[in-house]
This record gives C-alpha cells, sequence and structure tokens, in this order.
C-alpha cells in the first residue's frame, strides 16, 4: 500500500484533548534557518566560506532579498560568527543574509578581498536551484574593513577592475557600510587609538607598505578611486558612530562627501556616542533605519 502525502495543510489535526492539558493557538511567525557552512571556492589552497541564515516559515517555497555581508576583521582572519545574532532581526524581516568570507593580510592583499566577494556572489546566483535567493533583490553590506571591502566591490561592479571573473555579476539594490575603514591615507588625520600608518598596523598589513611611502597606490585600493561622475552605483546608507576610537568618524564624512559630490544615492547617518560598531549598531533604532532602506530599494 503506498504511503499517504500529505501537505501541512491537509494534514489531519488530533483532535485528541486530557483534563488538565492547555493550549497554545500556534502562529506561523518567521524563524530563522542557519544551514552548514557552504565553500564557494579554493584559492591558494584556502577553502573559502559562505554562512547564511534564511527566514522560515511553514507552507511556502518563497525566495527572499538576500543581503551579502563583509566581516569586520582588522583585513585579518574572520570571524564569520561575529555578527550572527546581530542580523536575526534582518532575518526575521524577510531577508536572507549571506556572510562571504575571504582571504585575508597579511598573506593575501588587495584584490582578493574584492575578487573573493564577487567569486561568492556568482557561486550563490549559479546556485538558485539550492538556496531560497530572490536574485532580483540583492543588497551589499561590510563592517569595518569590510566596509571598505564592500565598497570597493560596489565601485567596481560594473567594470573590470578587481575581477579574477569575467561573467556578468547581478544588479546590485544596494550597499550599506558600516563605519568602514575607507581612506587609509586620511585615516592618521582625525583622533584614533592607533596609529594607521605605522608597520605593524592593521591598514600597513593590507596594504603591504605603510600608506604615506606610496599614496599613489594606496589611494588605488580604496574606494574613492572608483567612485566617479560615470561610475555606476546602486543607493548607498552610511552608519558610523560618533565616537569610535578605532576608524575615525570621518572616514565615512569623507565618503559621504565623495559621493554625493557627483550626485549620487546616498544617505548619511551619524550614530550619537556610538563606538567602533558594538551593540548600539544593531539596536532597534539603527535597525529600523536599515531595514527602511533595504525596504524603499526592493523591486
Amino acid at each position: 500500500m503506498k504511503e499517504p502525502f500529505y501537505t501541512q495543510d491537509e494534514f489531519p489535526e488530533n483532535m485528541s484533548s486530557t483534563d488538565g492539558m492547555k493550549i497554545i493557538y500556534g502562529k506561523d511567525e518567521t524563524g530563522i534557518t542557519c544551514c552548514p557552512d557552504e565553500v564557494y571556492a579554493e584559492k591558494d589552497g584556502m577553502q573559502l566560506h559562505l554562512r547564511m541564515m534564511f527566514p522560515s516559515v511553514q507552507n511556502t517555497n518563497r525566495r527572499y532579498p538576500t543581503i551579502f555581508h563583509i566581516q569586520g576583521s582588522g583585513w585579518f582572519k574572520q570571524n564569520l560568527n561575529c555578527h550572527l545574532g546581530d542580523m536575526t532581526p534582518l532575518v526575521r524581516a524577510g531577508y536572507a543574509v549571506i556572510i562571504i568570507e575571504y582571504r585575508y593580510a597579511p598573506l593575501h592583499r588587495f584584490p582578493c578581498q574584492i575578487e573573493d566577494g564577487k567569486t561568492a556572489i556568482r557561486y550563490v546566483i549559479r546556485n538558485l536551484d539550492r538556496f531560497p535567493i530572490d536574485s532580483n533583490n540583492l543588497y551589499l553590506s561590510g563592517d569595518s574593513s569590510g566596509g571598505h571591502a564592500a565598497m570597493l566591490m560596489m565601485a567596481t561592479w560594473h567594470t573590470m577592475e578587481c575581477d579574477a571573473e569575467k561573467t556578468e555579476l547581478p544588479k546590485l539594490n544596494g550597499c550599506i557600510d558600516y563605519y568602514g575603514a575607507v581612506n587609509i591615507l586620511t585615516m592618521n588625520d582625525a583622533p584614533s587609538a592607533f596609529d594607521h600608518d605605522a608597520p605593524h598596523s592593521a591598514s600597513s598589513q593590507y596594504l603591504g607598505f605603510c600608506a604615506p611611502e606610496n599614496p599613489e597606490e594606496c589611494n588605488r585600493r580604496m574606494p574613492f578611486y572608483y567612485i566617479h561622475e560615470n561610475t555606476i552605483m546602486p543607493p548607498i546608507l552610511i552608519m558610523h558612530g560618533s565616537k569610535d576610537l578605532v576608524v575615525p568618524f570621518t572616514q565615512s564624512l569623507e565618503l559621504y562627501q565623495h559621493i554625493k559630490s557627483f550626485g549620487k544615492d546616498v544617505e548619511f547617518y551619524k550614530v550619537k556616542n556610538a563606538g567602533h560598531g558594538g551593540n548600539v549598531f544593531w539596536g532597534s533604532a539603527t535597525i529600523s533605519v536599515v531595514l527602511s532602506f533595504l525596504n524603499s530599494h526592493l523591486v
């Protein structure tokens, strides 16, 4: 005898009861599915991973708008769990989150991080049959050094720059820069807890040299270099704490003014009294701004 197949709606509810039993009327609210890490490429003998969270509801084959996030790490080895919990409100709001691992400094320097980010997104797009991704609604985001990487990816998206592959990339709906280190040449121009021009600094380890020693080459590794009047750009959201001890607030101020000077679509929020990341950036006030930005650019 063939076993019957039921959908969730078709399956008969068990109506049994007993004295003392209580009932909760369950509601199909959005949950979160955390997937096993996915290897999207192997480069220089290093497996590169995607860490993914998807919304989950009963009885649906929905596809979700997706945020590809680059984790901050000073360009060193990333902890892909850093913002996994922080970003769950975005997943409950209906967005998939995919955190991209890249080859890291000092063994691997520019443009490896940017190339790897693009490789990861192409991998996901090639495997849409395996992931519930809405390829018409894709966003980039990154924090700190990840903000630098995300902005460089965005700025070179429609060019052959910083790209090891030549296949077309999907359209981006927006890009979010959380307190990104976007202009190493001017990092030391504002108060900071670090000397960013020192040979041992994270910036110098990423560059392979101290920024003042070769400003032209340093500039080529910054998103400013690729953002001009003819750059094709999605809408941009920038957020930065006013008391950031690591990446000066002026980094985002410079970036905002630069993008705005070309008439591009950009929003900028100073997060009062916030330091370098932390819970303030994932609280209700900031999450509501992020969701408003994401929702306003869905197609």
